[in-house]
């Protein structure tokens, strides 16, 4: 990890914790596997003359921006990479495909099921309503990424449950029942992930995931409700902004 030809310019403008950031990001770039161990913040010090305090602000800020990551007790290791998340009306195989990787699934339940009040509400149906519902564990190269939760209105989707889990939901949406979907809201939020479902994440019980819960629409028909709980230790939040447009200002 340490680079012996590497030193820290007290005469530059730059501060010194961001030089030591800057060094050890560029041993993390040049090839650090994910899970290895950097050395202790009093051996970097030691190494590049500084102050602790000085080598722990260059750890927080590669550890806030998901390069490294603490483990009680065990140190500091270079962080698994994380895959954005970008907010687009796609199924997860088309989003993983996108992205380079082999996306798959594993069915946990696919049934009928009467809409509670709060589910109810997410649909604009009415309380007692049949709902198709598919959990699934999502995959990206066989690592477990994500628990989908997708609920359908049955009136939509007449002889869903008994045709089958669809290989892509929305492909078949479209080829069997004429279903497109064309615009959606999300809301996202971070939370402590569920008892049952830490196992199947392979995170601890109480890591944190990324909800995203979904309203889907068909023009003006609502299709679905979706709630999503990704690992936020593999995923990151990527947004594009454009620039808002100038006001029109009209003469009178």
């Amino acid at each position: 990890m340490t680079d012996e030809s590497a030193e820290i310019d007290p005469s530059s403008g730059v501060p010194k914790h961001l030089q030591l950031k800057d060094l050890l990001s560029r041993r993390i770039a040049e090839g650090l596997e994910p899970g290895s161990p950097i050395p202790s913040e009093r051996d970097l010090a030691e190494q590049y003359g500084l102050s602790r305090m000085t080598v722990r602000q260059a750890i927080n800020a590669l550890v806030a921006d998901g390069r490294l990551e603490r483990r009680l007790g065990r140190g500091t290791y270079v962080a698994q990479p994380k895959m954005d998340v970008q907010i687009r009306l796609v199924g997860f195989t088309e989003d993983m495909r996108r992205r380079g990787m082999t996306a798959s699934s594993r069915t946990l339940s696919f049934e009928r099921i009467a809409a509670t009040p709060a589910l109810a509400g997410h649909l604009e149906i009415d309380s007692g309503d049949p709902v198709v519902r598919l959990v699934r564990l999502r995959y990206a190269d066989e690592i477990p990424m994500a628990i989908e939760r997708t609920h359908i209105p049955e009136r939509l989707v007449p002889g869903l449950v008994e045709a089958g889990v669809p290989k892509s939901l929305y492909q078949y949406l479209n080829e069997k029942y004429g279903i497109v979907l064309t615009w959606g809201e999300q809301q996202i939020e971070a939370s402590i992930t569920a008892a049952e479902d830490a196992p199947l994440l392979n995170i601890r019980p109480d890591g944190v995931v990324l909800i995203m819960a979904r309203r889907s629409f068909a023009d003006d028909v609502q299709v679905e409700y979706a709630t999503s709980a990704y690992r936020a230790d593999r995923y990151q939040l990527w947004v594009p902004l454009a620039q808002a447009a100038r006001p029109i200002v009209r003469k009178p």
